[in-house]
């Protein structure tokens, strides 16, 4: 029985699954900034000078 028989045990698993696939979304997103800036950090002095 995956969502249940009431309305508030369905709203309760469909905020779950909702909450869980947005931070999935942020992780990504976030390791994505990251590794953007790792890059960028790694770039020679004038290339962050140029691009700042």
């Amino acid at each position: 029985e995956i969502f249940g028989n009431n309305s508030g045990e369905s709203t309760f698993h469909f905020v779950m699954g909702t909450y869980f696939y947005y931070k999935d979304i942020a992780r990504s997103i976030f390791h994505y900034e990251t590794s953007f800036s790792s890059a960028v950090n790694s770039f020679p002095q004038s290339a962050k000078i140029h691009y700042q």
